[in-house]
């Protein structure tokens, strides 16, 4: 910076040479010299001054030494000063900080002008179009499988499709402010499709002329489908329809009738627009009927929840027309799938029911401190949902209200040609989300229940000994399939243990029991009892499935759209790109700022599809099944050994039926022991996994996973050939050794 004195000399100086030189340069000019001139002129003296300045310089060889000495030397010049007591005893600085009343937020200018908010338009529009692109591909690959190609899972792909219209609605929600003072996204729409017809040369009467008699224009229609534009009309006139209650009841054929066995592409225009007019005004009415009348629905899709803000605010919001727009695309691509689907559905959820209902008959007389009755009416009441679903709630209270009606003829005429189950028929998005919300039950009652009552992880430890010590050739299915899925170390601390002296120590650390213990109770002639656990408690299963945590508020517990931030983008892709499916440590794939201006909607929900088609196993796995077997495995264990363990322990020795799966600690520490018969009780466990082997009952946790996961209502070809293998790879005809002989040939 110049002092005032010569910056203010500094300008009259520029001003001055500056009108010289602009004189110069027309006079040169009129002359006729060249307008490079000047330049060549000073280069010329540049030249000049070097040749006068040149003996003067430094030779180029000159010694560095002098020149170093030179610069060292100049520091003795400089004087040292120490801080006075003052200063350093003074307080610190305080920083400053932000205001706590600062309440300003910094938005993006939205603009002002109709061209810059139609071009915003047109690239929103692009981003909306490549995801629903992306959701129409995901649907075609699954109805593909008829002809060999891969079965996915209707559950995932409902998830991924709802977040793809989540991620659509996130970025039309960003670009809001900028359509508002022009009408919004629908003014948005609506002009460009008036532009499109009146470069075609049609006016807005012809149009609906058209319209009504279904000869639209391919080209007008496709851009209109793109616009979300028809679709808008159409939820539009369907939202001036006031709620009546039973009046609004809308048999079959209302709206027209559907052709599904006719694929969408062969469809003519008019048969196409009435199929669009009847999927999107049974699916309105249905959702409507559910939110009035069904408040406490457990699960929800886009679609659902825009019909709730409608409820509300008595405004369409965009959430719905796109949601609805999506819904279209996927029935254009699926067909007659949408509906056959819904049979396939209702056969996993009832086998789902089942399965909890076997569960609380077969536990129903057994005790536990680590069951209370809040946990038995819990698990009541999860099932009692099961049956609340499958009877369809919104049929159910569409006849209550018919029957407290005044018109109830009428009423009842109407529900008379009302489909089953409509509403799912008509969503395909969330039919599938009641497959996952239900599965996810499933899983949560199956680990608290096994966790509590430590039937699945502590007979592996079982049958793990009897395994390595070779009392038996057979292999627990279902027992392998939950070591692949959550890996060895989480049923054993440390790995599988392969000596005797490992299985004891190993179980006592899976139970939160020291080694010191049992080995002072068995001198006591003591069995394991509360006391003995240390107060880190056991370690049993805990979910692996780590984006289905993620995930678990939304469509699990029905809570609020997820809020997608670049650190949960980085955690589905890095569980989607893992290799081992959760096991082990994961490579940091988490993404830097340049990945995160490169990540579009349509990789994060690709590799959303991946990470959640890895942890599907987890979530489809019958636990409650396993319990049932493991327990029956270890009541038919006591029932051999008790007089053996009396015999050890004392005649007082008794077990409550709850404590069965810490017998497993006794058996194995018996088997420590350096005697004849010590591995007697372990060679009996043996001998009745093999009868269990022979009734094909180890096997029926994984059948049920592959029938409650997939396209199908059944055990895929190579699951299928793999069950069968292991069914038969136990002959109950051979001459080997029995597991009594085998038992002696390890002692000898």
């Amino acid at each position: 910076m110049l002092p005032p004195a010569l910056a203010s000399v500094y300008r009259e100086y520029k001003k001055d040479t500056n009108s010289i030189a602009s004189w110069l340069a027309s006079t040169a000019k009129e002359c006729g010299y060249p307008a490079d001139l000047l330049h060549f002129y000073f280069v010329g003296i540049l030249e000049k001054v070097r040749e006068i300045l040149k003996p003067y310089s430094d030779p180029v060889d000159s010694g560095s030494s002098n020149e170093t000495e030179t610069l060292t030397n100049k520091f003795k010049e400089l004087e040292v000063y120490h801080p006075s007591e003052k200063f350093l005893n003074a307080k610190d600085i305080e920083r400053p900080r932000p205001a706590n009343n600062d309440d300003v937020v910094y938005e993006a200018d939205p603009g002002d002008s109709f061209s810059e908010a139609l071009f915003a338009y047109k690239i929103l529009l692009e981003d909306l179009i490549d995801i629903r692109k992306f959701v129409a591909n995901l649907w075609l690959v699954h109805i593909e499988a008829d002809y060999g190609g891969n079965s996915l899972d209707p559950g995932v792909m409902a998830v991924v499709t709802n977040t793809a219209i989540e991620f659509g609605l996130t970025l039309a929600e960003d670009m809001k402010p900028i359509f508002e003072k022009f009408g919004g996204t629908g003014a948005m729409a609506e002009h460009i499709v008036s532009s499109l017809l009146l470069s075609e040369g049609i006016d807005m009467d012809k149009f609906r002329q058209q319209f009504a008699e279904g000869s639209i224009d391919e080209k007008v229609h496709r851009v209109m489908s793109q616009c979300c534009y028809l679709t808008g009309l159409s939820i539009e006139t369907l939202a001036k329809i006031p709620w009546t209650g039973v009046t609004d009841i809308y048999p079959d054929g209302t709206f027209g009738v559907l052709d599904p066995h006719t694929d969408w592409p062969d469809k003519s225009m008019s048969q196409a627009l009435t199929e669009e007019r009847v999927i999107i005004g049974e699916l309105w009415t249905e959702a409507i009927a559910l939110v009035y009348q069904v408040p406490d629905y457990p699960f929800s899709d886009e679609f659902l929840r825009g019909v709730k803000e409608f409820k509300e605010t008595k405004q369409v919001p965009f959430s719905v027309i796109f949601a609805a727009e999506v819904i279209l695309d996927v029935h254009k691509v699926i067909g007659s799938y949408a509906e056959s689907s819904v049979d396939t559905l209702l056969k996993r959820i009832t086998t789902m029911n089942e399965e909890l209902k076997a569960h609380i008959e077969f536990q129903k007389d057994i005790e536990s401190p680590h069951w209370s009755s809040r946990d038995r009416k819990w698990l009541k009441d999860t099932q009692e949902g099961f049956d609340w679903f499958l009877d369809d709630p919104l049929l159910r209270v569409k006849k209550m209200a018919v029957d407290k009606s005044s018109n109830r003829q009428e009423g009842l005429n109407h529900l008379a040609r009302v489909e089953k189950y409509r509403i799912l028929k008509r969503s395909p998005i969330l039919a599938g989300l009641a497959l996952y919300y239900h599965r996810a039950e499933m899983h949560e009652a199956g680990l608290r229940v096994t966790n509590a009552w430590g039937s699945i992880i502590l007979p592996a430890h079982l049958e793990n000994a009897i395994s390595e010590e070779g009392l038996t050739k057979t292999w627990w299915l279902d027992m392998e399939t939950l070591f692949k899925i959550f890996g060895d170390e989480a049923f054993f601390v440390g790995g599988k243990p392969h000596t005797r002296s490992a299985y004891v120590n190993r179980f006592m650390l899976q139970v939160g029991i020291s080694a010191s213990t049992l080995s002072k109770n068995r001198r006591k002639g003591k069995k394991m009892a509360l006391e003995d656990f240390s107060r880190a408690g056991p370690r049993f299963l805990k979910t692996r499935a780590l984006i289905h945590k993620s995930l678990q508020d939304r469509y699990q517990r029905n809570a609020n759209r997820m809020n997608w931030t670049m650190e949960t983008i980085s955690e589905v892709l890095s569980r989607g790109k893992s290799k081992d499916k959760g096991k082990g440590k994961e490579k940091d794939t988490s993404l830097t700022a340049d990945d995160k201006t490169r990540v579009t909607p349509a990789d994060v929900l690709a590799s959303l599809g991946n990470a959640m088609s890895a942890e599907l196993e987890e979530l489809a796995f019958s636990y409650l099944s396993l319990h049932q077997m493991s327990w029956e495995w270890l009541r038919c264990v006591w029932m051999a050994c008790d007089s053996t363990l009396r015999k050890i322990y004392g005649s007082d020795f008794a077990l409550s039926e709850w404590e069965l799966p810490f017998m497993v600690g006794h058996i194995l520490s018996e088997a420590e022991k350096d005697y004849k018969g010590s591995m007697g009780m372990l060679a009996v466990a043996a001998g009745i996994l093999e009868e269990m082997h022979r009734g094909q009952v180890l096997s029926k946790a994984s059948r049920l996973m592959y029938v409650l996961s997939g396209r199908d209502y059944c055990i895929p070809k190579g699951a299928a050939e793999l069950i069968r293998s292991f069914e038969e790879s136990y002959d109950g005809g051979s001459d080997d050794d029995g597991p009594q002989e085998a038992a002696a040939n390890v002692e000898s």
